[in-house]
Parts: C-alpha cells; structure tokens; sequence
C-alpha cells in the first residue's frame, strides 16, 4: 500500500497550493543585500538564456547653435545565462504545523533568510563548482583595486566603484 503524497501529483500533489514557494523566494529576494544592492533577477523559460550586451556606448557631444551633431556607433555582444538550482527543504509533522502558532510563517522566514544568505555567497564569491554559479569573486575579466583599507581619503574606494560599474 503506497500513502497519498504531495510529491506525485496525481497521489494528492494537485491539492497543494503552489504560492508557499513564490513566497519563500520573495522573501528569499527581499532579504538578498547582492538583490537590494540592485542586481536583477532575470526570469528564464529553459535551461539557457542569451542576453544582449552593450560592449560600447555611443557617445555625446557638447553641439554649438546650428552646428551638426556627431553621429556614434554603439557595440553589442551576448552573456549566456546558465541556469542554477538553489533549494532548501524542511520535513514538519503535520501535527506540528496543526498545533503550533505561526510555524507556516516560521519556516518560510527562516527558509528565506537561508537562502538569501546562500544566493548573497554565491553571487559575490562562489566558485562554480559543482551545481553552483560563478560569482562575481571568480568571474575574469573584473578588474580589482587592491587595498582599500582606511583610505586618507576616498580615491582607491572611488576607483574600486568605477571598476565594477565599468564591468
């Protein structure tokens, strides 16, 4: 005899609502410091994704009264997005989540903390091994400004923040 179970969906997994986990990762998101620093998430539909990037700008010019503007060509190439799994699993009786208060809330807070915590680390200095992406720390071509330290004044941080938005 096999019991019902929400993990085969036609033994009971149609029955369980599917918004807990949308929630989780936006609470996951809201807790990400890499997401409120302003990274964005890009929804993908399979496993890759190709991406357009602007490689150069076009440039502006200062243009006297009746004068023509300078015309400039901008360049593009494509990131290709690899897609990662991040998860997080908790097993709870459901006499637990029947008796005590809160727990749903409980759970899905720590879940995302978790995970935010794990999406932070990964973006900033996973390696790519394994199932993980690679982070910022381990991605070429991002140029790096050593020893910010306790600057005399802001020139070294003011050129490390350069160097990432120009990457």
């Amino acid at each position: 005899i096999r019991a019902m179970s929400e993990g085969t969906a036609t033994a009971g997994g149609h029955m369980v609502p599917e918004p807990l986990s949308s929630t989780v990762i936006d609470k996951a998101r809201n807790a990400s410091r890499v997401v409120q620093a302003g990274a964005r998430t890009v929804p993908m539909d399979t496993n890759t994704l190709k991406m357009a990037r602007i490689t150069s700008d076009g440039s502006a010019y200062w243009v006297a009264e009746n004068s023509e503007i300078t015309s400039s060509d901008m360049a593009f190439d494509a990131v290709t997005f690899d897609s990662k799994k991040l998860g997080a699993l908790v097993y709870a009786s459901i006499e637990l989540i029947e008796d005590a208060d809160n727990i749903a809330s409980t759970i899905e807070n720590s879940l995302a903390a978790a995970l935010a915590l794990q999406l932070d680390w990964a973006c900033l200095r996973s390696t790519g091994s394994g199932a993980s992406p690679t982070g910022l720390g381990s991605t070429s071509g991002i140029g790096t400004v050593t020893s910010v330290g306790t600057p005399a004044n802001y020139d070294k941080f003011s050129t490390a923040v350069q160097t990432i938005q120009v990457a």
